[in-house]
Protein backbone atom coordinates (compact mmCIF):
# COMPACT_ATOMS: atom_id res chain seq x y z
CA UNK A 1 0.00 0.00 0.00
CA UNK A 2 1.58 3.19 -1.07
CA UNK A 3 -0.22 5.91 0.97
CA UNK A 4 2.42 9.12 0.07
CA UNK A 5 1.17 8.29 -3.30
CA UNK A 6 -2.56 9.16 -1.59
CA UNK A 7 -1.90 11.80 0.14
CA UNK A 8 -0.56 13.45 -3.38
CA UNK A 9 -3.70 12.28 -4.98
CA UNK A 10 -6.24 14.10 -1.78
CA UNK A 11 -3.71 16.90 -2.22
CA UNK A 12 -4.51 17.18 -6.31
CA UNK A 13 -8.03 16.47 -5.82
CA UNK A 14 -8.62 19.09 -2.99
CA UNK A 15 -6.76 21.94 -4.52
CA UNK A 16 -8.68 21.41 -7.68
CA UNK A 17 -11.75 21.97 -6.03
CA UNK A 18 -10.61 24.63 -4.22
CA UNK A 19 -9.66 26.62 -7.59
CA UNK A 20 -13.47 25.38 -9.03
CA UNK A 21 -14.83 27.56 -5.90
CA UNK A 22 -12.33 30.09 -6.56
CA UNK A 23 -13.27 30.22 -10.48
CA UNK A 24 -17.11 30.30 -9.37
CA UNK A 25 -15.86 33.58 -6.61
CA UNK A 26 -14.11 35.28 -9.44
CA UNK A 27 -16.74 34.90 -11.73
CA UNK A 28 -19.48 35.95 -9.57
CA UNK A 29 -18.11 38.80 -7.69
CA UNK A 30 -14.62 39.67 -10.08
CA UNK A 31 -12.37 38.70 -7.33
CA UNK A 32 -9.42 37.26 -8.41
CA UNK A 33 -5.47 36.93 -6.97
CA UNK A 34 -5.01 40.43 -6.31
CA UNK A 35 -7.89 40.56 -3.76
CA UNK A 36 -7.16 37.32 -1.92
CA UNK A 37 -3.45 38.83 -2.09
CA UNK A 38 -4.74 42.52 -0.29
CA UNK A 39 -6.94 40.58 2.05
CA UNK A 40 -4.60 37.78 3.16
CA UNK A 41 -2.05 40.27 3.66
CA UNK A 42 -5.01 42.17 6.26
CA UNK A 43 -4.57 39.00 8.09
CA UNK A 44 -7.67 36.46 6.46
CA UNK A 45 -6.52 33.52 7.63
CA UNK A 46 -8.85 32.21 4.64
CA UNK A 47 -8.16 34.25 2.06
CA UNK A 48 -4.05 33.41 3.30
CA UNK A 49 -5.21 29.65 2.63
CA UNK A 50 -6.46 30.32 -0.75
CA UNK A 51 -4.00 32.08 -1.20
CA UNK A 52 -1.17 29.68 -1.13
CA UNK A 53 -3.38 27.10 -3.16
CA UNK A 54 -3.19 30.34 -5.92
CA UNK A 55 0.58 30.03 -5.64
CA UNK A 56 0.80 26.44 -5.30
CA UNK A 57 -0.99 26.05 -8.92
CA UNK A 58 -0.09 29.38 -10.40
CA UNK A 59 -4.19 30.08 -10.59
CA UNK A 60 -3.82 34.02 -11.74
CA UNK A 61 -0.04 33.92 -10.98
CA UNK A 62 3.38 32.32 -11.88
CA UNK A 63 3.53 29.19 -9.58
CA UNK A 64 5.82 29.57 -6.49
CA UNK A 65 5.83 26.66 -3.89
CA UNK A 66 7.77 28.88 -1.62
CA UNK A 67 4.93 31.63 -1.84
CA UNK A 68 2.41 28.87 -0.97
CA UNK A 69 4.24 27.11 1.32
CA UNK A 70 4.64 31.22 3.37
CA UNK A 71 1.01 31.79 3.06
CA UNK A 72 0.01 28.00 4.20
CA UNK A 73 1.64 28.35 7.15
CA UNK A 74 -0.14 31.90 7.90
CA UNK A 75 -3.01 30.54 7.80
CA UNK A 76 -2.46 27.53 9.63
CA UNK A 77 -0.69 29.24 12.31
CA UNK A 78 -4.38 30.95 12.76
CA UNK A 79 -5.83 27.44 12.85
CA UNK A 80 -7.32 27.28 9.85
CA UNK A 81 -7.31 23.23 9.66
CA UNK A 82 -7.24 22.92 6.07
CA UNK A 83 -4.12 25.05 5.66
CA UNK A 84 -2.55 22.71 8.54
CA UNK A 85 -3.44 19.89 6.55
CA UNK A 86 -1.69 20.87 3.31
CA UNK A 87 0.76 22.40 5.62
CA UNK A 88 1.93 19.05 7.23
CA UNK A 89 1.73 17.89 3.38
CA UNK A 90 4.45 20.99 2.32
CA UNK A 91 6.67 19.52 4.98
CA UNK A 92 6.19 15.80 4.46
CA UNK A 93 7.09 15.75 0.84
CA UNK A 94 9.90 19.25 1.13
CA UNK A 95 7.73 21.72 -1.38
CA UNK A 96 8.60 24.95 -0.94
CA UNK A 97 10.46 23.97 2.33
CA UNK A 98 12.88 21.51 3.68
CA UNK A 99 11.57 18.28 4.24
CA UNK A 100 10.43 17.54 8.02
CA UNK A 101 8.69 14.77 8.84
CA UNK A 102 8.01 15.83 12.63
CA UNK A 103 6.60 19.05 11.26
CA UNK A 104 4.10 17.34 9.07
CA UNK A 105 3.42 15.25 11.65
CA UNK A 106 2.75 18.14 14.37
CA UNK A 107 0.30 20.06 11.75
CA UNK A 108 -1.57 16.82 10.44
CA UNK A 109 -2.03 16.23 14.39
CA UNK A 110 -3.10 20.06 14.52
CA UNK A 111 -5.68 19.36 11.46
CA UNK A 112 -6.79 15.91 12.43
CA UNK A 113 -7.82 17.37 15.90
CA UNK A 114 -10.21 19.94 14.67
CA UNK A 115 -11.69 17.22 12.42
CA UNK A 116 -10.26 17.25 8.83
CA UNK A 117 -11.09 13.75 7.47
CA UNK A 118 -7.67 13.84 4.98
CA UNK A 119 -5.64 14.98 8.07
CA UNK A 120 -6.72 12.08 10.04
CA UNK A 121 -5.73 9.50 7.49
CA UNK A 122 -2.00 11.10 6.95
CA UNK A 123 -2.06 11.16 11.21
CA UNK A 124 -3.17 7.31 11.07
CA UNK A 125 -0.67 6.82 8.24
CA UNK A 126 2.16 8.76 10.23
CA UNK A 127 1.68 6.78 13.50
CA UNK A 128 1.69 3.54 11.28
CA UNK A 129 4.71 4.30 9.67
CA UNK A 130 6.71 5.85 12.38
CA UNK A 131 7.24 9.09 10.54
CA UNK A 132 7.94 12.06 12.47
CA UNK A 133 6.65 9.96 15.64
CA UNK A 134 7.12 6.81 16.96
CA UNK A 135 4.94 4.02 15.60
CA UNK A 136 2.20 2.90 17.22
CA UNK A 137 -0.42 1.31 15.40
CA UNK A 138 -3.11 1.83 18.53
CA UNK A 139 -2.65 5.85 17.21
CA UNK A 140 -2.93 5.10 13.44
CA UNK A 141 -6.38 2.45 14.18
CA UNK A 142 -7.93 5.22 15.93
CA UNK A 143 -7.20 7.84 13.44
CA UNK A 144 -7.63 5.90 10.80
CA UNK A 145 -11.11 5.19 11.97
CA UNK A 146 -11.73 8.69 12.47
CA UNK A 147 -11.20 9.69 9.01
CA UNK A 148 -12.99 6.46 7.34
CA UNK A 149 -16.28 7.18 9.16
CA UNK A 150 -16.12 10.28 7.68
CA UNK A 151 -16.17 8.92 4.27
CA UNK A 152 -12.23 9.07 3.58
CA UNK A 153 -11.86 6.15 0.94
CA UNK A 154 -7.94 5.98 1.98
CA UNK A 155 -8.85 5.77 5.53
CA UNK A 156 -11.32 2.78 5.00
CA UNK A 157 -9.17 0.74 3.08
CA UNK A 158 -6.32 1.43 5.87
CA UNK A 159 -8.52 0.82 8.26
CA UNK A 160 -9.56 -2.70 6.64
CA UNK A 161 -6.22 -3.15 6.40
CA UNK A 162 -5.87 -2.40 10.09
CA UNK A 163 -9.16 -5.61 11.50
CA UNK A 164 -7.36 -8.01 8.21
CA UNK A 165 -3.77 -8.34 10.13
CA UNK A 166 -4.61 -7.00 13.37
CA UNK A 167 -3.01 -3.97 13.88
CA UNK A 168 -3.48 -1.55 16.51
CA UNK A 169 -6.80 -3.82 17.10
CA UNK A 170 -8.08 -7.32 17.07
CA UNK A 171 -8.42 -9.26 13.96
CA UNK A 172 -11.67 -9.22 12.59
CA UNK A 173 -12.32 -9.95 9.11
CA UNK A 174 -15.73 -9.06 8.58
CA UNK A 175 -15.10 -5.55 10.02
CA UNK A 176 -11.94 -5.72 7.28
CA UNK A 177 -13.99 -6.96 4.35
CA UNK A 178 -16.95 -4.17 5.48
CA UNK A 179 -14.39 -1.38 5.38
CA UNK A 180 -12.74 -2.96 2.33
CA UNK A 181 -16.20 -2.46 0.43
CA UNK A 182 -16.64 0.71 1.78
CA UNK A 183 -13.69 2.07 0.12
CA UNK A 184 -13.24 0.01 -2.97
CA UNK A 185 -17.18 1.66 -3.51
CA UNK A 186 -15.67 4.83 -3.98
CA UNK A 187 -12.97 3.54 -6.30
CA UNK A 188 -9.86 3.37 -4.24
CA UNK A 189 -7.86 0.53 -6.66
CA UNK A 190 -5.77 -0.60 -3.77
CA UNK A 191 -9.27 -1.63 -1.84
CA UNK A 192 -10.90 -3.19 -5.27
CA UNK A 193 -8.02 -5.28 -5.23
CA UNK A 194 -7.93 -6.50 -1.66
CA UNK A 195 -11.99 -7.07 -1.51
CA UNK A 196 -11.70 -9.10 -4.69
CA UNK A 197 -9.13 -10.74 -3.06
CA UNK A 198 -11.62 -11.30 -0.27
CA UNK A 199 -14.20 -12.82 -2.05
CA UNK A 200 -11.66 -15.35 -3.76
CA UNK A 201 -10.63 -16.83 -1.00
CA UNK A 202 -13.59 -16.27 1.40
CA UNK A 203 -12.18 -13.51 4.10
CA UNK A 204 -14.98 -11.56 5.95
CA UNK A 205 -17.69 -13.32 3.81
CA UNK A 206 -18.27 -15.89 2.09
CA UNK A 207 -16.53 -17.26 -1.70
CA UNK A 208 -17.52 -15.77 -4.37
CA UNK A 209 -15.63 -16.24 -7.47
CA UNK A 210 -17.66 -13.95 -9.81
CA UNK A 211 -17.90 -10.89 -7.11
CA UNK A 212 -13.56 -11.68 -6.87
CA UNK A 213 -13.52 -11.58 -10.70
CA UNK A 214 -15.57 -8.25 -10.74
CA UNK A 215 -13.06 -6.21 -8.18
CA UNK A 216 -10.20 -7.55 -9.70
CA UNK A 217 -11.50 -6.02 -13.06
CA UNK A 218 -12.11 -2.89 -11.43
CA UNK A 219 -8.82 -2.50 -9.74
CA UNK A 220 -6.98 -3.79 -12.91
CA UNK A 221 -8.90 -1.02 -15.09
CA UNK A 222 -7.72 1.27 -12.96
CA UNK A 223 -3.87 0.20 -13.54
CA UNK A 224 -3.27 -1.81 -9.83
CA UNK A 225 -0.44 -3.89 -10.94
CA UNK A 226 -1.30 -6.62 -8.68
CA UNK A 227 -5.35 -6.62 -9.76
CA UNK A 228 -3.97 -6.80 -13.34
CA UNK A 229 -1.70 -9.94 -12.73
CA UNK A 230 -4.37 -12.12 -10.69
CA UNK A 231 -7.28 -10.49 -13.12
CA UNK A 232 -4.70 -12.78 -15.70
CA UNK A 233 -4.86 -15.67 -13.89
CA UNK A 234 -8.62 -15.68 -13.19
CA UNK A 235 -8.93 -15.34 -17.54
CA UNK A 236 -6.53 -18.40 -17.35
CA UNK A 237 -8.36 -20.42 -15.72
CA UNK A 238 -11.66 -19.66 -15.84
CA UNK A 239 -12.10 -18.83 -12.38
CA UNK A 240 -15.40 -16.56 -12.00
CA UNK A 241 -15.87 -16.04 -15.91
CA UNK A 242 -14.84 -18.06 -18.89
CA UNK A 243 -10.95 -19.24 -19.92
CA UNK A 244 -9.97 -16.95 -21.89
CA UNK A 245 -6.22 -16.93 -22.94
CA UNK A 246 -5.66 -13.98 -25.06
CA UNK A 247 -7.61 -11.62 -22.41
CA UNK A 248 -4.96 -13.72 -19.98
CA UNK A 249 -2.13 -13.03 -21.97
CA UNK A 250 -3.16 -9.19 -22.16
CA UNK A 251 -3.69 -8.53 -18.27
CA UNK A 252 -0.60 -10.48 -17.34
CA UNK A 253 1.38 -7.92 -20.18
CA UNK A 254 0.04 -4.98 -18.49
CA UNK A 255 1.26 -6.28 -15.00
CA UNK A 256 4.18 -7.30 -16.33
CA UNK A 257 5.02 -3.72 -17.98
CA UNK A 258 4.48 -2.13 -14.33
CA UNK A 259 7.23 -4.66 -12.79
CA UNK A 260 5.24 -7.32 -11.76
CA UNK A 261 7.49 -10.14 -11.48
CA UNK A 262 4.76 -13.14 -11.44
CA UNK A 263 3.35 -11.46 -14.29
CA UNK A 264 6.37 -11.06 -16.04
CA UNK A 265 6.84 -15.07 -15.26
CA UNK A 266 3.35 -15.89 -16.27
CA UNK A 267 3.81 -13.42 -19.45
CA UNK A 268 6.85 -15.78 -20.29
CA UNK A 269 4.94 -18.86 -19.78
CA UNK A 270 2.35 -17.70 -22.32
CA UNK A 271 4.95 -16.60 -24.46
CA UNK A 272 6.97 -19.68 -24.24
CA UNK A 273 3.60 -22.30 -24.85
CA UNK A 274 1.78 -19.45 -27.47
CA UNK A 275 -0.93 -19.74 -25.05
CA UNK A 276 -3.03 -15.88 -25.87
CA UNK A 277 -0.67 -15.12 -28.19
CA UNK A 278 2.12 -16.64 -30.90
CA UNK A 279 4.85 -18.80 -29.60
CA UNK A 280 7.72 -16.35 -29.19
CA UNK A 281 11.09 -18.04 -27.21
CA UNK A 282 13.19 -14.73 -27.44
CA UNK A 283 9.98 -12.92 -25.93
CA UNK A 284 9.63 -15.74 -23.42
CA UNK A 285 13.22 -15.72 -22.48
CA UNK A 286 13.28 -11.96 -22.08
CA UNK A 287 10.38 -12.05 -19.17
CA UNK A 288 11.53 -15.07 -17.48
CA UNK A 289 15.17 -12.91 -17.06
CA UNK A 290 13.31 -9.67 -15.92
CA UNK A 291 11.09 -12.00 -13.28
CA UNK A 292 14.32 -14.17 -12.16
CA UNK A 293 16.18 -11.14 -11.73
CA UNK A 294 13.44 -9.83 -8.87
CA UNK A 295 14.07 -13.54 -7.45
CA UNK A 296 10.90 -14.74 -8.71
CA UNK A 297 12.08 -18.94 -8.26
CA UNK A 298 9.68 -20.44 -10.96
CA UNK A 299 11.19 -17.59 -13.78
CA UNK A 300 14.72 -18.48 -12.15
CA UNK A 301 14.45 -22.26 -13.21
CA UNK A 302 12.21 -21.64 -16.40
CA UNK A 303 15.49 -18.89 -17.27
CA UNK A 304 17.82 -22.07 -16.72
CA UNK A 305 15.69 -24.20 -18.77
CA UNK A 306 16.51 -21.54 -21.44
CA UNK A 307 19.88 -21.43 -20.91
CA UNK A 308 20.23 -25.29 -20.66
CA UNK A 309 18.79 -25.71 -23.68
CA UNK A 310 19.33 -22.57 -26.22
CA UNK A 311 15.30 -21.52 -26.32
CA UNK A 312 15.61 -17.81 -27.16
CA UNK A 313 18.79 -17.49 -26.35
CA UNK A 314 22.08 -19.34 -26.72
CA UNK A 315 22.84 -22.63 -24.79
CA UNK A 316 25.10 -21.52 -21.87
CA UNK A 317 25.54 -24.16 -19.07
CA UNK A 318 27.45 -22.29 -16.55
CA UNK A 319 24.02 -19.59 -17.28
CA UNK A 320 21.92 -22.82 -16.71
CA UNK A 321 23.63 -23.53 -13.80
CA UNK A 322 23.59 -20.26 -11.91
CA UNK A 323 20.01 -20.03 -12.26
CA UNK A 324 18.47 -23.17 -11.41
CA UNK A 325 21.29 -23.05 -8.14
CA UNK A 326 19.50 -19.52 -7.59
CA UNK A 327 15.20 -21.32 -7.69
CA UNK A 328 16.80 -24.51 -6.34
CA UNK A 329 17.64 -22.40 -3.11
CA UNK A 330 14.34 -21.25 -2.71
CA UNK A 331 12.89 -24.67 -2.91
CA UNK A 332 11.93 -25.11 -6.17
CA UNK A 333 10.97 -28.85 -6.99
CA UNK A 334 12.12 -29.08 -10.60
CA UNK A 335 15.15 -26.65 -10.07
CA UNK A 336 16.48 -28.98 -7.52
CA UNK A 337 16.41 -31.91 -9.95
CA UNK A 338 17.64 -30.42 -12.63
CA UNK A 339 20.73 -28.65 -10.77
CA UNK A 340 21.08 -32.18 -8.95
CA UNK A 341 21.56 -33.67 -13.13
CA UNK A 342 23.96 -30.85 -13.06
CA UNK A 343 26.12 -31.74 -10.76
CA UNK A 344 25.55 -35.63 -11.93
CA UNK A 345 26.58 -35.31 -15.54
CA UNK A 346 29.38 -31.53 -14.98
CA UNK A 347 27.74 -29.46 -16.85
CA UNK A 348 28.35 -26.09 -15.89
CA UNK A 349 30.23 -27.09 -13.15
CA UNK A 350 32.48 -29.53 -11.78
CA UNK A 351 31.23 -33.31 -11.51
CA UNK A 352 29.92 -33.85 -7.85
CA UNK A 353 28.02 -36.64 -7.48
CA UNK A 354 27.07 -35.95 -3.36
CA UNK A 355 25.80 -32.49 -4.49
CA UNK A 356 23.91 -34.59 -7.29
CA UNK A 357 22.56 -36.79 -4.66
CA UNK A 358 21.35 -34.16 -2.09
CA UNK A 359 20.01 -31.71 -4.34
CA UNK A 360 17.95 -34.49 -6.32
CA UNK A 361 16.83 -35.84 -2.43
CA UNK A 362 15.44 -32.79 -1.89
CA UNK A 363 13.62 -32.14 -5.43
CA UNK A 364 12.17 -35.89 -4.51
CA UNK A 365 11.19 -35.06 -0.83
CA UNK A 366 9.01 -32.34 -2.39
CA UNK A 367 7.43 -35.10 -4.22
CA UNK A 368 8.75 -34.91 -8.30
CA UNK A 369 8.13 -38.10 -9.65
CA UNK A 370 11.45 -37.54 -12.37
CA UNK A 371 13.74 -36.52 -8.96
CA UNK A 372 12.51 -39.68 -7.07
CA UNK A 373 13.24 -42.53 -9.88
CA UNK A 374 16.49 -40.86 -10.26
CA UNK A 375 17.03 -40.87 -6.53
CA UNK A 376 16.18 -44.30 -6.89
CA UNK A 377 19.06 -45.36 -9.60
CA UNK A 378 21.26 -43.34 -6.96
CA UNK A 379 20.49 -45.37 -4.31
CA UNK A 380 20.75 -48.39 -6.08
CA UNK A 381 23.98 -47.97 -7.94
CA UNK A 382 25.60 -46.22 -4.83
CA UNK A 383 26.28 -42.97 -6.52
CA UNK A 384 26.94 -40.30 -3.81
CA UNK A 385 25.45 -42.23 -1.36
CA UNK A 386 25.54 -46.17 0.35
CA UNK A 387 24.01 -48.75 -1.86
CA UNK A 388 20.61 -49.09 -0.41
CA UNK A 389 17.97 -51.57 -2.19
CA UNK A 390 15.13 -50.45 0.08
CA UNK A 391 15.59 -47.17 -0.14
CA UNK A 392 15.65 -47.71 -4.08
CA UNK A 393 12.87 -49.97 -4.16
CA UNK A 394 11.28 -47.66 -1.73
CA UNK A 395 11.64 -44.29 -4.01
CA UNK A 396 11.02 -46.13 -6.95
CA UNK A 397 7.75 -47.37 -5.73
CA UNK A 398 6.35 -43.31 -5.13
CA UNK A 399 7.78 -42.24 -8.75
CA UNK A 400 5.75 -45.18 -10.48
CA UNK A 401 2.84 -44.34 -8.18
CA UNK A 402 2.58 -40.74 -9.66
CA UNK A 403 2.57 -42.58 -13.27
CA UNK A 404 6.48 -42.02 -13.95
CA UNK A 405 6.74 -44.41 -17.39
CA UNK A 406 10.49 -45.60 -16.42
CA UNK A 407 10.01 -45.76 -12.43
CA UNK A 408 7.27 -48.24 -13.23
CA UNK A 409 9.45 -49.97 -15.45
CA UNK A 410 11.98 -50.00 -12.98
CA UNK A 411 9.43 -50.52 -10.17
CA UNK A 412 8.82 -53.62 -12.32
CA UNK A 413 12.74 -55.29 -11.92
CA UNK A 414 12.56 -54.71 -8.43
CA UNK A 415 9.98 -56.99 -7.94
CA UNK A 416 11.14 -59.82 -10.48
CA UNK A 417 14.58 -59.78 -9.12
CA UNK A 418 13.43 -59.22 -5.38
CA UNK A 419 15.86 -56.67 -4.96
CA UNK A 420 14.57 -53.78 -1.80
CA UNK A 421 11.72 -56.30 -1.62
CA UNK A 422 10.29 -59.66 -1.48
CA UNK A 423 10.38 -61.60 -5.51
CA UNK A 424 6.73 -60.68 -6.63
CA UNK A 425 5.67 -61.95 -10.39
CA UNK A 426 2.29 -60.86 -10.09
CA UNK A 427 3.61 -57.28 -8.94
CA UNK A 428 6.08 -57.44 -11.63
CA UNK A 429 3.63 -58.12 -14.67
CA UNK A 430 1.26 -55.21 -13.22
CA UNK A 431 4.29 -52.34 -13.80
CA UNK A 432 5.75 -53.80 -16.55
CA UNK A 433 2.29 -53.58 -18.38
CA UNK A 434 1.53 -49.96 -16.85
CA UNK A 435 5.06 -49.14 -17.94
CA UNK A 436 4.61 -50.84 -21.59
CA UNK A 437 0.92 -49.03 -21.99
CA UNK A 438 2.95 -45.57 -21.39
CA UNK A 439 4.88 -46.13 -24.60
CA UNK A 440 8.18 -47.94 -22.61
CA UNK A 441 9.86 -50.13 -25.52
CA UNK A 442 11.66 -52.05 -22.83
CA UNK A 443 8.93 -51.84 -20.72
CA UNK A 444 7.07 -53.90 -23.68
CA UNK A 445 9.50 -56.26 -24.25
CA UNK A 446 10.01 -57.20 -20.72
CA UNK A 447 5.61 -57.84 -21.08
CA UNK A 448 6.35 -59.82 -23.90
CA UNK A 449 8.76 -62.01 -22.79
CA UNK A 450 6.87 -62.69 -19.22
CA UNK A 451 3.11 -63.64 -21.77
CA UNK A 452 5.62 -65.91 -23.37
CA UNK A 453 6.86 -67.76 -20.57
CA UNK A 454 3.87 -67.25 -18.23
CA UNK A 455 5.41 -65.24 -15.06
CA UNK A 456 3.10 -63.12 -12.89
CA UNK A 457 0.33 -64.13 -15.37
CA UNK A 458 -0.83 -67.24 -17.87
CA UNK A 459 1.23 -67.84 -20.47
CA UNK A 460 -0.45 -66.14 -23.57
CA UNK A 461 1.65 -66.38 -26.90
CA UNK A 462 -0.61 -63.55 -29.27
CA UNK A 463 -0.33 -61.26 -25.80
CA UNK A 464 3.48 -62.07 -26.39
CA UNK A 465 3.98 -61.43 -29.88
CA UNK A 466 1.36 -58.19 -29.51
CA UNK A 467 3.72 -56.47 -27.16
CA UNK A 468 7.27 -57.94 -28.66
CA UNK A 469 5.92 -56.52 -31.83
CA UNK A 470 5.38 -53.20 -30.04
CA UNK A 471 8.65 -52.95 -28.58
CA UNK A 472 10.57 -53.82 -31.81
CA UNK A 473 8.86 -51.28 -33.69
CA UNK A 474 9.38 -48.51 -30.94
CA UNK A 475 13.23 -49.79 -31.33
CA UNK A 476 14.59 -52.33 -29.47
CA UNK A 477 16.64 -54.35 -30.95
CA UNK A 478 16.49 -57.19 -28.43
CA UNK A 479 12.96 -57.47 -29.24
CA UNK A 480 13.49 -57.90 -33.10
CA UNK A 481 15.61 -61.07 -32.08
CA UNK A 482 13.29 -62.75 -29.35
CA UNK A 483 10.48 -62.41 -32.63
CA UNK A 484 12.52 -64.14 -34.76
CA UNK A 485 14.04 -66.63 -32.88
CA UNK A 486 10.28 -67.97 -30.93
CA UNK A 487 8.89 -67.06 -34.23
CA UNK A 488 5.82 -65.19 -32.91
CA UNK A 489 5.06 -63.90 -36.01
CA UNK A 490 2.87 -67.57 -36.04
CA UNK A 491 0.82 -65.32 -33.69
Amino acid sequence: MDVSINLKKMKMIKNLLIMLLFFIINFSFGQGFNEAKKSAEQGDADAQYSLGVMYSSGEGTSTDQKQAFYWYKKSAEQGNAEAQYDLGIRYFFGQGTLRDKKQAFYWFKKSAEQGDAEAQYSLGFAYSSGQGTSTDQKQAFYWFKKSAEQGNAEAQYSLGFAYSYGEGTLTDKKQAFYWYKKSAEQGDAGAQYTLGFAYSNGEGTLTDKKQAFYWFKKSAEQGDANAQYDLGIRYYFGQGTSTDQKQAFYWFKKSAEQGDADAQYSLGFAYSNGQGTFTDKKQAFYWYKKSAEQGNAGAQYSLGFAYSYGEGTLKDKKQAFYWYEKSAEQGDAKAQYYLGGMYDNGEGTLTDKKQAFYWIKKSAEQGFAKAQNNLAVLYKNGEGALTDKKQAFYWFKKSAEQGNVNAQYNLGVMYYFGKGTLTDKKQAFYWYEKSAKQGSAIAQYNLGVIYFIGEGTLPDKKQAAFWIRKSYDNGFEEAKKFWEDEELYKY
